[in-house]
């Protein structure tokens, strides 16, 4: 974070994640959109703030996310910081939880959150806003603030959804410290959007399909004791296993009937098959293989249940997945990229 400040939006221009899950790349709001399942993803992310009254730092911290299921998505924060004129700290650790509760894609997403925190006050990774915290909190010398440990619970409502290339998500946010202290409530929301919807058929690393531009706001909501937005703080930020065949399979024909008169945009291109591939090889063969004949217990992509479905069809599974059976929703991928991969599954026939 680049300086703490009571604003509220925050405009970015961030790179896509090139990792074969979806994740939408905002940084405080959560998107319905997990871990790729039997996926573990190491990331290393770092705060850094300027304040009025205290000392600029750097909190870094280490992200260990590992997709459980489809459904089912779990963290491990590992935090730290250091305080410029002070000293360096570990501060804790946090154990998050993702779960989707509804197994299709809908108009509105939603997804429960859980989070257990053993932190001390000298944590600055500054993750959420909630209550009446404040850039006050974040000047306590290190060697005052370290000697609290808060033991938190922290619940999120997710709502998420995803249109015509766009991500919309409002997250509402309850924080209990496992004390006496009461609940503290604030929220965090974010609209993203690719540079282009539709990939290229060469590969390439600094094209518009690769980035991702959207807005972001955060703040506190005030206490059980005073629900309010007044004296509260707002901030901007700036930052440069198992899949089971059958019922993967089944679920395809469970596509609505509808879908089957959809039209292939792209039927029949060369280009949109070849920008499928790289589509495929990016998101697909971890799980498929690259040959497509099925791994980890995949489905073969290029059996008949599967060749023999509707193009619409196709499109309509990879929105909404399965994720009883750990094939998960692809809906934050733009429609035009889902037909793309559509249109290379069919030159595998």
């Amino acid at each position: 974070m680049s300086r703490l400040v009571s604003l509220a939006v925050a405009g970015w221009l961030l790179p896509a994640p090139r990792a074969a899950a979806q994740d939408t790349p905002y940084f405080v709001a959560y998107s319905h959109h997990l871990e790729e399942p039997g996926s573990l993803e190491l990331e290393f992310f770092s705060t850094y703030g300027t304040q009025h009254r205290g000392n600029d730092f750097v909190a870094p911290w280490l992200e260990l996310e590992y997709g459980a299921t489809a459904w089912w998505t779990t963290e491990l924060y590992l935090d730290t910081q250091s305080t410029f004129n002070d000293r360096s700290l570990y501060t804790g650790f946090r154990w998050e939880n993702r779960f989707r509760p509804l197994m299709r894609e809908h108009w509105i997403n939603p997804v429960l959150y859980v989070e257990y925190e053993n932190t001390d006050e000298a944590d600055k990774t500054i993750k959420e806003v909630v209550g009446f915290d404040s850039a006050a909190d974040s000047a306590v010398p290190n060697g005052v603030a370290r000697r609290k440990i808060d033991r938190e619970a922290e619940t999120k409502l997710i709502l998420s959804s995803d249109y015509k290339g766009w991500n919309i998500s409002e997250n509402f946010i309850g924080e209990k410290n496992l004390g006496h202290a009461p609940w503290e409530f604030g929220y965090a929301a974010g609209l993203s959007r690719p540079l282009r919807l539709a990939s290229t058929a060469r590969p390439c690393r600094f094209c518009r399909e690769n980035f991702v531009a959207g807005v972001e706001f955060y703040g506190g909501l005030g206490t059980t004791q005073h629900l309010t937005l007044s004296h509260t703080s707002h901030y901007a930020a700036h930052r440069e296993r198992s899949h089971d065949d059958r019922g993967v399979l089944a679920a395809i024909a469970q596509a609505p009937a509808k879908t089957r008169d959809w039209k292939n945009p792209y039927e029949g291109q060369l280009d949109a098959a070849l920008a499928g591939e790289k589509l495929y090889r990016r998101h697909c063969a971890e799980c498929h293989g690259d040959d497509a004949r099925g791994r980890r217990s995949a489905p073969n992509l290029r059996a008949g249940e599967v060749q023999n479905a509707a193009d619409g069809e196709l499109v309509w599974f990879l929105a909404n997945g399965n994720l009883a059976h750990g094939m998960p929703s692809w809906s934050g991928l733009p429609v035009e990229r889902r037909w793309q991969i559509v249109t290379y599954l069919r030159t595998l026939r």
